[in-house]
């Protein structure tokens, strides 16, 4: 009788279906463990895309204010200048109050940093996106975007300025007498705007 036991192989199959199941789970769990860590790179590019395309967004409309914008200024006899383009947007306000920083105060880098919102309440899914604008004593600007919620995307703006300075002497006649006023012009224009997407 126990000779018969030991040449039975009637408990083999649970083996077998044992083995097989054993095998199942190891491939089931590699790949549920792959799932789970694609998965986790999904949603870290969907927020790395997000800040890509906000501060990519953001510099691309600060190109096209910046582009083109003019300011003019004129001083007579060493006076306080008058400047005959006013700002008409907020962006060409803070760049009225970095030309006025360097050339009236003989600063010679002027640095300011503002925030660039989406107007619209459902396009605030795009964040809020940071400028740090730079501007040097020869007017040239640098700006630097990123986005509130993540440092890991940075873009930056850059735009050449050309400047025209010219000196004029009139007479003019104050009380009688015939004065020499010395008049110093001022106009300051953007172009060459470029954006560095790295």
């Amino acid at each position: 009788m126990l000779r018969n036991r030991i040449r039975s192989n009637s408990g083999a199959t649970i083996l077998l279906a044992l083995l097989f199941f054993l095998l199942c789970a190891m491939a089931g769990s590699i790949i549920l463990s792959a799932g789970s860590a694609a998965a986790g790179r999904i949603s870290g590019l969907k927020e790395s895309e997000q800040a890509f395309y906000s501060v990519t967004s953001a510099a691309q409309v600060m190109r096209d204010e910046i582009e083109g914008q003019e300011f003019q200024a004129y001083t007579e006899d060493g006076g306080k200048p008058i400047y005959t383009v006013e700002p008409d947007s907020k962006i060409a306000k803070i760049l009225m109050s970095a030309v006025k920083a360097v050339y009236e105060d003989n600063q010679s880098k002027v640095e300011e940093t503002f925030t660039i919102r989406p107007q619209d309440s459902q396009k605030n899914v795009l964040g809020t996106v940071t400028a740090n604008l730079i501007m040097t004593d020869d007017y040239k600007i640098e700006i630097t975007f990123n986005i509130e919620s993540s440092e890991k995307y940075v873009c930056r703006l850059t735009a050449k300025a050309i400047v025209n300075r010219t000196t004029t002497r009139y007479e003019e006649e104050k009380e009688g007498q015939l004065v020499e006023i010395e008049r110093q012009d001022l106009q300051v224009y953007w172009n060459e705007c470029t954006i560095d997407k790295g």
